[in-house]
């Protein structure tokens, strides 16, 4: 041995802790990638029309009386992660399909929606949400989109 220098010697225990090390980090930095990527997906809702939500008429405007109010709806679009990364129409659609579709489910034929709020995530538009009334309409009542 040289004079000063420090001893090395290999332990099994050394060994063992390398490849420890080596393949958590071949599990843990493909895991935490998938898992950044499903909650950036997740978050940025993207409804599309359900087959009783296309039958649901979407209209700023009141209904006449004969309409039978089912429940208030909310539609929602967009999300915290990604919604940032969506043009403002398509987060619109979005909330749009999904208050269609929630019209749909409670047997609606129209939905009389408010104008889409905009939700803000360190400046720019992340979600979209809009609040509206579904009804059912006789079948004489126009479904003009």
């Amino acid at each position: 041995m040289v004079p000063g220098a420090k001893p090395t010697h290999v332990t099994s225990l050394t060994i063992a802790s390398e490849i420890a090390s080596t393949v958590a980090m071949r599990i843990w930095i493909p895991l935490l990638v998938v898992v950044v990527a499903a909650a950036a997906t997740a978050g940025c809702k993207t409804a599309s029309l359900t087959s009783s939500g296309a039958q649901v008429a979407p209209t700023p405007d009141p209904l006449p009386p004969e309409c039978k109010t089912l429940g208030l709806v909310t539609g929602k679009g967009g999300g915290t992660f990604g919604g940032g990364m969506v043009s403002n129409e398509d987060l619109i659609e979005y909330a749009m399909n999904d208050i269609r579709n929630k019209s749909g489910e409670l047997g609606a034929t129209h939905v009389r929606h408010d104008p889409p709020q905009l939700g803000q995530g360190d400046g720019t538009t992340t979600s979209v949400t809009i609040t509206g009334t579904a009804y059912k309409c006789p079948d004489t009542t126009p479904r003009s989109q």
